[in-house]
């Protein structure tokens, strides 16, 4: 007889019904992402976490809307070409994520504190 590996959940232990598509880990039910390209939660919580860093910095970084009385085609222009930025730093920050390394998605659940079995 030889050893042969489980497949149990990366997370619970649990018996594995799927396998994440981003990095690997086995996943049983209650820990398969309820996205649609079929990563586990810890990788969608990666790409949120994330996307939300980019937004609040697109937030900090544009000026209020209450600003003194300048007319209003400066600042519709200005909010126009923030959120245009926005979007572009979201997009690149999705590609970034998804052509990540194992080591990089190792460390960043490291940094997060996400423990898996493996």
């Amino acid at each position: 007889m030889t050893y042969r590996q489980a497949l149990v959940c990366a997370y619970c232990g649990g018996s594995e019904s799927t396998l994440c598509s981003r990095c690997g880990c086995r996943l049983c039910e209650s820990h398969r992402s309820t996205r649609e390209d079929g990563w586990c939660w810890a990788c969608g919580k990666e790409l949120e976490d994330e996307l939300d860093l980019v937004q609040f910095r697109a937030l900090i970084n544009t000026p209020m809307e209450n600003q003194p009385d300048g007319g209003e085609a400066p600042m519709e222009s200005w909010m126009t070409l923030a959120r245009w930025v926005a979007r572009f730093r979201q997009k690149r920050m999705r590609r970034r994520i998804e052509g990540r390394s194992r080591d990089e998605i190792d460390a960043w659940r490291r940094q997060a504190g996400i423990v898996t079995r493996w």
